[in-house]
């Protein structure tokens, strides 16, 4: 049970790792513009 809670929490950490890596060079490049 707590392994595969902890591999259910690697994903959503690796998700959000993800998303932060898309959305983050986005928002310094508008910061950079503005």
């Amino acid at each position: 049970k707590s392994l595969k809670s902890s591999s259910e929490f690697r994903k959503f950490t690796i998700r959000n790792y993800h998303n932060f890596l898309k959305t983050f060079p986005l928002t310094f490049r508008h910061g950079e513009i503005s």
